[in-house]
């Protein structure tokens, strides 16, 4: 008699896991899919719970990352340098020196 534990990974990859905890997730008994998968209950539980824990943090992501605020520094210093330009062209029409002249104190 062949012994069906053998044919099972010795090592389960992410996502293998998560195969086997959508099963529990949907429904099927624990005690089938142990049975099934040669695995332990309480590790079946941990997986089970490990799943439900990322699906409710990924339901927290309001979609920023560390890059917002690099791109909302960017797009702030994009306007105050086309403001600087803007002000360049009315000073070069209005034929005045561009440079700003320094008191002699």
């Amino acid at each position: 008699m062949e012994n069906h534990n053998d044919m099972r990974p010795k090592r389960w990859s992410a996502k293998r896991k998560l195969e086997v905890a959508l099963r529990l997730l949907r429904g099927e008994p624990i005690d089938d899919v142990s049975r099934d998968e040669g695995v332990e209950i309480y590790r079946l539980e941990e997986w089970k719970h490990e799943a439900m824990s990322s699906i409710e943090e990924g339901f927290k992501v309001r979609g920023s990352s560390p890059l917002d605020g690099d791109l909302a520094r960017a797009k702030q210093q994009i306007g105050n340098l086309s403001m600087e330009v803007e002000l360049l062209k009315e000073r070069v029409k209005k034929k005045g020196p561009l440079v700003l002249r320094r008191s002699n104190k």
